[in-house]
């Protein structure tokens, strides 16, 4: 429930919130704490087989990684047990400040 305090609170402060990946724990825990497109804006995706489509339940759009023009200030990812691949991979990201938040993960926040 964590997640959600700190989801919520992010996107009080106007702050734009993408999903990273779009596996299938992912979108069970998005659907279990209906977590949708009022929150996440978007879920950033590798799998070109997921081009333009919505998650299941949640209806958030997922747009292909190669094509985000924004980088958005936090990344929720959904791909969690790929965090140091993930962290390692957008280091350069990190360094301009956005914010990483792992839903399944005591270090919440990278």
């Amino acid at each position: 429930r964590e997640n959600i305090v700190i989801l919520g609170e992010r996107k009080s402060r106007g702050k734009r919130i993408y999903g990273m990946g779009a596996p299938v724990k992912g979108n069970t825990l998005l659907n279990y704490f209906q977590i949708g497109p009022a929150t996440i804006d978007c879920l950033v995706e590798k799998n070109e087989l997921r081009r333009n489509l919505f998650s299941p339940g949640m209806h958030i759009p997922i747009r292909m990684e190669n094509e985000i023009e924004t980088a958005p200030d936090v990344y929720y990812v959904l791909a969690w047990n790929f965090k140091h691949e993930i962290l390692k991979n957008h280091a350069d990201l990190l360094a301009r400040g956005v914010e990483f938040l792992f839903p399944v993960d005591p270090d919440l926040v990278a």
